[in-house]
């Protein structure tokens, strides 16, 4: 079996660490979403209707989240080459002189392009028990900080959805500071154009 390329490798886990946990419904579902509304407006169908623009959202976000690592794997690799022939455009490289300086050579120029490995594919070894427990608790060592992480990415994501909705029901409730003089400024008109458009909307929505 050949070995991974460098780019390969780096664009498995740029992928693994920020596209596979970044879609919406795996930070939060739908059911969860919804609880955020209060319960008279849970079953309103602009609630899913919200959830599907946000997920349409994540996505444009990871599309372009997963172009920039196509471009930064591309660059990197071509970096690589770069060095590779860097190496091999140093002074004497053109002789025919295939000694210790050379092979030095050929084996840094190796390490750049394939990794310490270099492009000898790796020997197959059995796991013996020992080696086995050692590897499945390093396993669950990135599996816990995974863990971590995306508990972290949730809860900032959950609470900036909170917000959101605590934002949305002030604006619907007409819940604005009012100024030294208890006038409402903005308030009525912002209160009646959102119920304007609230019934426009269900006016010409698609029922589920």
């Amino acid at each position: 079996m050949p070995p991974i390329s460098t780019a390969a490798m780096e664009d498995q886990i740029l992928k693994a660490y920020l596209l596979n946990p970044a879609s919406l419904p795996t930070i939060i579902t739908f059911e969860e979403f919804r609880d955020l509304f209060p319960s008279n407006q849970q079953s309103h169908p602009q609630v899913r209707l919200l959830y599907r623009d946000l997920q349409f959202l994540r996505t444009v976000d990871t599309d372009l989240v997963e172009e920039n690592i196509a471009k930064e794997c591309q660059n990197g690799e071509h970096q690589r080459r770069e060095m590779y022939r860097a190496l091999h455009q140093q002074p004497n490289s053109n002789q025919q002189d295939h000694g210790p300086l050379n092979g030095a050579k050929d084996v840094q120029a190796d390490e750049v392009m394939y990794g310490p490995t270099g492009s000898v594919p790796k020997r197959k070894k059995g796991h013996t028990k020992e080696s086995l427990f050692k590897e499945m608790e390093e396993t669950i060592r990135y599996l816990e900080v995974d863990a971590v992480v995306a508990k972290r990415e949730a809860d900032k994501l959950l609470g900036q959805m909170r917000e959101t909705v605590g934002g949305l029901s002030d604006l619907r409730y007409g819940k604005f500071a009012r100024n030294s003089n208890g006038e409402t400024g903005v308030e009525a008109e912002v209160v009646k154009g959102l119920h304007g458009l609230e019934e426009a909307i269900n006016a010409n929505s698609v029922q589920p």
